[in-house]
């Protein structure tokens, strides 16, 4: 991150906490939405069992400005499946669809279509405001057209600034159960339909109280970031 990414994820803590309550994240912002990728295996429980890769740092070294790598790494290869997904305070996963190529053509599709149904779903008194990353492709003009239309305000997170936007948590605690239902299941063999099946599955039935427990840390980050001037979050 440089310079100007921790400036604007200072001021971005700030404007939240200027311009709205403590409760904006469990009852303003009806759903937080992004985009997933998961790799199909042919054996899930042969490749739970691989160890994992792991880059040895300091304490808090990848907290750092300038890190760029992960603590860990997990093989690719094989098909790829791709999900919307949205979360909502209180509704679990509102949302969950399969797509192939995430361009603006395909979101402002996806605004048209579903995001009616996930202001419904999610019942936030009305609200319409939700949150996503900052990615070009879902804020392009023909995007932010379609958003006026379903009278959709977005609260943008910063650029390069993942570890604001809760959903990553949520995503990383899916992946967990995943390797470990491959695990205890013993799934020695699995078609990509029956692995599309099983990801879907799980997100959906992905308990309520958990995801409530990582929306309800949006406020402390905003005071983390501020106090930390725009470094790393521990979430």
């Amino acid at each position: 991150m440089s310079d100007d990414d921790l400036k604007k994820c200072v001021e971005f803590a700030k404007h939240i906490q200027k311009t709205y309550s403590s409760d904006v994240w469990t009852e303003r912002v009806a759903f937080y939405l992004d985009g997933v990728s998961f790799y199909h295996k042919a054996n899930p429980a042969d490749q739970a069992r691989v160890p994992k890769g792991r880059v040895w740092r300091k304490t808090c070294e990848g907290l750092k400005q300038g890190c760029t790598a992960k603590g860990s790494k997990e093989g690719s290869g094989g098909r790829v499946l791709r999900l919307m997904v949205a979360i909502s305070y209180d509704k679990g996963v509102i949302e969950c669809h399969k797509y192939d190529d995430l361009n603006s053509s395909y979101f402002a599709s996806f605004v048209s279509d579903k995001f009616d149904d996930m202001f419904a779903k999610a019942d936030k008194n009305g609200s319409r405001l939700f949150i996503q990353d900052n990615a070009p492709n879902q804020n392009s003009a023909l995007v932010r057209r379609m958003l006026r239309t379903k009278r959709a305000k977005q609260l943008f997170i910063p650029s390069r600034s993942a570890d604001i936007n809760c959903i990553e948590n949520f995503f990383h605690l899916v992946k967990r159960e995943l390797r470990k239902q491959a695990l205890e299941l013993n799934i020695t063999h699995e078609t990509f339909e029956e692995f599309a099946t099983r990801v879907i599955r799980t997100m959906y039935n992905f308990p309520v109280e958990k995801i409530n427990k990582i929306i309800e840390t949006m406020d402390g980050r905003m005071y983390a970031i501020i106090e930390g001037k725009g470094q790393r979050l521990k979430y």
